[in-house]
């Protein structure tokens, strides 16, 4: 018994002697892993923002990110020839619906330096290039196509501690703060330029993003230079309230023209600018977003995009109002229903506001999970107050559907639509182009893509 004793002693004191050894191979490889990492932190600090990147990380470390948005289309007029857009004078917007007869296109290319996964407790870098392709007739070869470049800039978060993390930094060209009613294709708030700026600042339990941002208007007839425009933009959202959140924003714009050409003085001008958004997330699936904003002044077109100066732009002025939602209900009925009242003065002595006012309406019938049947129906109303313009534009589109999932926002969607407009004869010949210049109604047919990722 006591040599069986003293051999099981043995063998738990060769076991324990391997576990040791296994512990302290295992405390060197950590060790090591540690030392490389902080090799490797070292070199990407130093070579992460320059092409040398490429020779110190392989694929693995990349991120790399390609997004987008296209459309395009062929339709004809009722009489055989090309399709027109039905468009209405001094509106802001058109019911897209079989009314988008151009093929038009954006990439997006991003490069993620650090931390692509976005964990919390890392530091994260991005670059994002966007370019812009249109295409404005049904041609697709010898018509020359326009691009741009549209965004252009690099962000950097999780960079600060505490409280402080979410905040995020960016510089260079973008699309910032924009939002669109999407069945009208109107953007009633789009910050988009050049600039730099901060977002996602703890302000109590809300955030604020802080940006400045900078354009120039192209040269015209009586303007010896392009006019630069500064703009100064605060947004505090994520204001929580009964039913939703809100958000409120202010900007506050500047340009310098003070030029005298062609005995035309053109001063510079300044503006403010601000709005309050509401919007609730519990509405059958989809949102309710009310939006309400107003400007003058340089800020008069609640955009950091210069306006065409003139010698009364600082008296300038606009207000609008939309409401826009979107429902979704058992994978078999969706909508978007919308509304824009919009007011506009040029500043110019002896006339009135213009007025815009839209309301419309897409719901689609889901037969299956991935055919569907859209309508599209929508009513415009414009006029100028002591001017010429004045009367309503009606349109409705029927479009057979066939989409990845049965909700409104599924893409891509591949359509065939038929679409008819009528309109006031206070219109005759401002709508359609010179196709319909004199008429006041038209039809259009044919066949769309339409897709994001």
């Amino acid at each position: 018994m006591r040599a069986e004793y003293d051999a099981r002693v043995q063998k738990l004191e060769a076991r324990i002697a391997e576990l040791a050894d296994a512990q302290a191979r295992a405390t060197k490889a950590a060790e090591n892993a540690v030392q490389m990492a902080v090799e490797n932190r070292k070199l990407l600090n130093e070579h992460a923002t320059t092409p040398l990147f490429d020779a110190v990380e392989d694929q693995r470390g990349k991120g790399f990110e390609f997004h987008g948005y296209l459309r395009a289309g062929f339709g004809l007029n009722e009489r055989g020839g090309e399709q027109q857009t039905f468009t209405a004078p001094y509106s802001l917007g058109r019911y897209r619906l079989g009314n988008e007869p151009d093929t038009y296109a954006e990439f997006a290319f991003v490069q993620n330096w650090l931390n692509p996964e976005r964990d919390d407790d890392k530091p994260w870098f991005k670059t994002e290039l966007m370019v812009q392709a249109i295409l404005a007739g049904p041609e697709n070869y010898d018509q020359p196509t326009d691009l741009r470049l549209r965004e252009a800039y690099a962000e950097a978060g999780n960079l600060l501690e505490g409280r402080w993390k979410p905040i995020k930094f960016w510089a260079g060209s973008r699309y910032y703060q924009r939002q669109d009613v999407h069945t009208l294709d109107y953007f009633f708030r789009d910050m988009s330029g050049i600039g730099a700026g901060v977002q996602e600042v703890p302000v109590g339990l809300a955030s604020m993003d802080v940006a400045y941002i900078g354009s120039t208007h192209p040269t015209s007839s009586f303007l010896e230079s392009n006019p630069p425009k500064s703009t100064i933009d605060v947004r505090i959202g994520k204001i929580q309230v009964p039913g939703g959140r809100v958000a409120v924003w202010y900007d506050y714009a500047y340009s310098k023209v003070n030029q005298t050409t062609n005995g035309v003085t053109l001063p510079s001008a300044h503006g403010n600018a601000a709005g309050v958004e509401y919007r609730n997330d519990g509405l059958f699936g989809g949102y309710n977003l009310i939006a309400v904003s107003a400007g003058n002044g340089a800020a008069a077109n609640l955009s950091p995009t210069t306006q065409d100066p003139t010698p009364y732009w600082q008296g300038s002025r606009r207000f609008i109002v939309s409401e826009q939602a979107q429902v979704e209900w058992k994978n078999k009925f969706s909508m978007m229903p919308s509304m824009v009242l919009g007011w506009y003065h040029t500043g110019q002595p002896g006339t009135g506001y213009v007025r815009w006012d839209a309301f419309g309406a897409r719901p689609i019938y889901h037969f299956n999970k991935y055919f569907s049947i859209a309508t599209d129906v929508g009513f415009q109303y414009t006029g100028q107050y002591q001017g010429k313009y004045g009367g309503w534009l009606r349109t409705v589109a029927l479009s057979p559907q066939i989409a990845p999932a049965p909700n409104f926002f599924s893409r891509p969607v591949l359509r065939a639509f038929i679409m008819y407009a009528n309109w006031s004869d206070t219109l005759k010949g401002y709508v359609g182009g010179t196709t319909y210049a004199t008429r006041t109604a038209g039809l259009a047919a044919g066949v769309q893509v339409e897709s994001w990722w």
